[in-house]
């Protein structure tokens, strides 16, 4: 979270003044037009500051100095263009050469996930947790129930990715997957393994589709393949 510092100007005279005045007052007496304390006391700026501008020493503003510099700001806001890339993106000889260069990078399949998931943030998940506890409370647990969805796919089409090197489950966010076969699995809290309930994407479920599957399975269909509010209510 960002800091919201405000600064003091009750006791500091060096900030009461404007850029402006300072600008006025070190042309002033870089042209001889008037002496350093003559400029002080007309434009409101200490003798000290003033002596630094015009000479050009500590020129850095006041306060606690920023991480990027004025350029690189601005290339971060505007974007960078270069005219040796194709369409503004570079090639595969650019990140091989790279990827040489930087070898604490590596090559790996970036795993895809929904932007909703990338969204859960700690204070998220750590909030869920709190109100469940509570929720919980003289709950048995044979009657606590953990769902879980998951898809099965032959066509995940993972995309290599650049990340530092060792990390173990790089993420790639998508904004839409490849249709595939739902599969809901539960468990209660004493260690119960409920049957799984299979959603196919189709409007008709035919009798082969559900053989030799695990005993108690539940099968049904949707049109988009996923569980909806009939298909959980049932």
């Amino acid at each position: 979270m960002p800091r919201n510092h405000k600064k003091n100007f009750a006791g500091r005279y060096n900030l009461k003044y404007t850029n402006e005045n300072l600008s006025l007052a070190v042309n002033a007496v870089k042209r001889k037009q008037l002496t350093l304390r003559k400029a002080s006391e007309q434009y409101g700026i200490p003798r000290t500051t003033l002596k630094r501008k015009v000479s050009g020493t500590h020129t850095r503003s006041y306060g606690r100095q920023k991480v990027l510099n004025e350029l690189e700001e601005t290339n971060l806001c505007e974007g960078r263009s270069e005219k040796r890339f194709k369409n503004n993106l570079p090639g595969t000889n650019f990140v091989k050469h790279f990827s040489k260069r930087h070898p604490e990078l590596s090559e790996w399949f970036g795993e895809n996930i929904k932007r909703a998931r990338a969204n859960i943030t700690n204070e998220v998940v750590n909030n869920f947790f709190d109100n469940l506890s509570q929720s919980l409370e003289n709950v048995f647990p044979c009657s606590i129930i953990n769902y879980d969805e998951t898809n099965f796919t032959d066509d995940p089409k993972k995309q290599k990715i650049i990340t530092k090197r060792g990390s173990k489950h790089p993420e790639n966010i998508l904004d839409a997957s490849k249709t595939s076969i739902s599969v809901m699995m539960a468990g209660n809290a004493e260690g119960e393994l409920l049957p799984p309930y299979i959603v196919y994407k189709a409007e008709n479920l035919y009798p082969t589709w559900t053989e030799n599957g695990p005993q108690g399975t539940r099968y049904n269909r949707s049109g988009s393949g996923w569980f909806d509010e009939r298909i959980f209510d049932d």
